[in-house]
């Protein structure tokens, strides 16, 4: 007979004795690489970046309208040069591949038809929301007389990687977008952002932001060593002009009762002072329409209409704004030192010991009065930790293994990054 193997005890500290106890039990450590959003999540709460990107713990159905949002944002982005038609082909095969994904996740968890149901109505109507955003915002002026869709299909502009995954060394990116300038033979990385307030006061910090940085240094490497301008097609002697980002801010009208379809009820009033005169009043029948909505953003962007209110504050503060950050700022000593600086905090976290107690816990408490999402851990015993996942919705997911096998396109998770 085999010798029986002894179960390895219950750990009595957060330190090696958890670790050994957790790989034990299947959480092993992810050995990571450096994306743009660890150093924000570091700053927050390093215990949040051990448990999701160390051990790879994922929330499987934590929602984020605002997440949600901007992910269907950047992929109807990521398809701007295709026809109408096309893109929206392609749109609702992402909408279906995520609808059943989202099936499965409702399956595992045990949720209710009832619930499902929800869940799915709220993936539609943000899909649809955030559609219909993107297609108005197109149509507003934003270079030199031109909307930006004009400008993006300008004959000057090669499209050449929509949210290419790019690896150097430990790093990995995923622009939204390269745009190469044929009149100035230069590569532009694009960053597509919606912004609640103004995209001209969100845009001011980005070339401070760690995600610029990050993005920069990682191609302008790339394009050196791995020879990323052959990949792409382009001139050997072309150069990297820095980050561009495309701030687009989001509509604040909501989408619901008044997109219905309607007809003016003209007939004559029978009474008060307007005796007589016809009431041109609404009378909405049917479902709320998509395109009605998009055409009520279209509005909204230019200050029409029942938004003419709006219209000086889009001449002082338009609402799609595009700000360059160029190379020559990014490559100056003390950015350089800044970005290198937020490179080794991230480093330092992501190869020491993968154990509960080299990693500081963050503030725990929620702004919004909710749990934050990693608290179970956070408060309960390391021990207890599997039956936590189970009984949380947790997976355990490997994202950089998942993507670079897949060449993987968007991310639909909408966590928050945040243990709060």
């Amino acid at each position: 007979m085999p010798p029986e193997i002894e179960p390895i005890p219950f750990p009595e500290t957060r330190g090696e004795d958890s670790r050994i106890w957790l790989e034990a039990h299947g959480l092993r450590d992810m050995e990571p690489y450096i994306r743009s959003s660890d150093y924000g999540m570091i700053r927050r709460c390093p215990f949040t970046y051990y448990l999701s990107r160390r051990l790879g713990l994922v929330k499987g159905l934590r929602y984020s309208e605002a997440l949600s949002r901007g992910t269907w944002v950047h992929h109807r982005f990521a398809l701007v040069t295709l026809s109408d038609a096309e893109a929206k082909q392609t749109m609702y095969k992402i909408l279906d591949n995520r609808l059943d994904e989202l099936k499965l996740y409702c399956k595992d968890a045990g949720i209710s038809s009832e619930g499902r149901r929800e869940i799915l109505h709220r993936e539609e109507k943000d899909f649809l929301v955030s559609n219909a955003w993107f297609e108005a915002a197109l149509s507003v002026p934003c270079v030199e007389g031109k909307t930006l869709g004009q400008w993006l299909l300008g004959d000057e502009w090669v499209h050449v990687g929509q949210e290419l995954l790019i690896k150097q060394g430990s790093r990995v990116i995923q622009p939204d977008l390269l745009l190469y300038n044929k009149l100035n033979n230069k590569l532009w990385i694009v960053d597509f952002k919606t912004c609640a307030g103004s995209p001209h006061d969100r845009l001011q910090t980005c070339p401070y932001e760690f995600q610029t940085q990050h993005y920069f240094h990682t191609t302008r490497i790339s394009m050196v060593c791995d020879d990323l301008l052959k990949v792409l097609e382009l001139p050997s002697n072309a150069e990297l002009g820095g980050v561009m980002h495309i701030g687009i801010r989001k509509p604040t009208i909501q989408y619901g009762m008044n997109d219905r379809p309607y007809h003016l009820n003209t007939s004559p009033l029978k009474s008060g002072p307007r005796k007589g005169q016809p009431r041109n009043t609404k009378v909405f029948a049917g479902e709320p329409s998509p395109d009605i909505y998009r055409e009520r953003c279209i509005r909204w962007y230019h200050g029409l209409d029942e938004y003419e209110h709006l219209a000086p504050e889009r001449v002082t503060d338009p609402p799609v704004n595009i700000s360059y950050t160029h190379g020559v700022m990014l490559l100056a000593k003390d950015m350089q030192l800044m970005y290198h600086q937020r490179l080794d905090t991230i480093r330092t976290l992501r190869d020491c010991p993968c154990q509960p107690d080299q990693f500081e816990i963050g503030e725990v408490t929620s702004m919004t009065g909710k749990l934050p999402t990693y608290s179970p851990f956070i408060m309960g015993p390391v021990y207890k930790w599997p039956d936590m996942i189970k009984a949380g919705g947790f997976t355990v997911r490997n994202r950089d293994e998942a993507e670079l096998q897949d060449g993987v396109h968007a991310s639909f998770n909408h966590l928050e990054d945040v243990h709060g």
